[in-house]
């Protein structure tokens, strides 16, 4: 299926959304850090990933600002959030950062399934 590059910094949130996607058939590749998912989408390997799953709240450079540099830096892959923030206006700071879509925490299969047909 597809490559996925999964970026979230809570270990546990990591593993479970790593067996989420590989029940859908998916393969990730997980990093703990805005600064390494700029890293991993950098130069020739910018088409590597089909989809990025974008924890919001990381440490160092959130994942809103993460989202800015990889957009800036013309990656054009879908960008979703996963959040476990899921107030008023959350979703549309989301899209203002650059990410096309947005998912809460806790995720589960159904939810991520609909989600990567909508956007793979």
């Amino acid at each position: 299926m597809a490559m996925i590059l999964l970026v979230e910094d809570d270990q546990s949130n990591s593993e479970l959304l790593e067996i989420v996607l590989q029940k859908l058939g998916h393969t990730s590749i997980s990093v703990d850090s805005g600064e390494k998912a700029v890293i991993m989408m950098d130069g020739d390997r910018i088409d590597r990933f089909a989809c990025v799953l974008m924890d919001v709240k990381l440490r160092g450079i959130d994942g809103y600002e993460t989202t800015r540099r990889l957009r800036a830096a013309g990656v054009t892959a879908p960008i979703i959030a996963c959040t476990a923030m899921a107030m008023a206006g959350d979703r549309e700071k989301c899209r203002a950062s650059g990410m096309n879509d947005y998912m809460s925490k806790p995720i589960t299969v159904d939810t991520m399934k609909a989600m990567l047909e909508t956007w793979l």
